[in-house]
């Protein structure tokens, strides 16, 4: 498999996925604009992937240290996001220093079972400056039960992590008490298909 096949793989996906809802950028704008990420804040990406989150940080004009294990999906972050520190290591802990501004979880956490979800959010808020905060992109059901049984199916088929239920079924409540913290906003996007959370400590 070339390199960049994966990367372009995800990109095309979530292309087709948000067509709907205007798009992948548009659905993933929602998370740098609720955070109210802004010019000269200092920014960590842990699971950036393709780097289509990197890529609308620095377009706020944050700077950006994106992090992700896998070298095929940094490739596609190079590429879109070049500005950016890309750090090629595990999330839980590469070694990134710390007092960001802003720390970002972008459809990141529904890969991990529920210890690690707690521990991927505790070293958010670890890496957290004073006044910080943590925001979380991510899976959700969609109001109605069609629509969400339907929803259900979907990413049944589309997402390699058998822990993506645990999502959908609210775990992700209890991980972010369970890491000392709270939410202080809580908004669906793209139809409720997914949502996104702004935490602290």
């Amino acid at each position: 498999m070339p390199a960049m096949s994966l990367a372009r793989r995800y990109d095309a996906l979530n292309a087709a996925l948000f067509w709907s809802s205007g798009g992948s950028r548009r659905v993933r704008q929602r998370l740098p604009d609720t955070l109210e990420v802004e010019h000269g804040h200092h920014v960590l990406d842990l699971g950036a992937g393709t780097g289509q989150m990197t890529a609308l940080l620095l377009e706020a004009g944050a700077s950006v240290v994106a992090v992700d294990g896998m070298p095929s999906m940094l490739e596609g972050a190079r590429r879109r996001a070049p500005a950016a520190t890309l750090v090629e290591g595990d999330v839980l802990d590469a070694d990134v220093g710390g007092d960001f501004d802003r720390v970002v979880l972008s459809f990141v956490l529904h890969n991990f079972d529920a210890e690690a979800r707690v521990r991927l959010l505790r070293r958010a808020a670890s890496a957290l400056a004073v006044g910080g905060r943590v925001g979380v992109l991510d899976w959700a059901l969609p109001p109605g039960r069609r629509r969400a049984a339907l929803w259900r199916r979907v990413l049944a088929v589309i997402e390699p992590s058998p822990t993506v239920s645990d999502l959908l079924d609210g775990a992700l409540e209890t991980d972010i008490a369970r890491a000392g913290l709270r939410a202080v906003r809580h908004e669906p996007v793209a139809g409720g298909r997914g949502q996104v959370l702004v935490l602290t400590t």
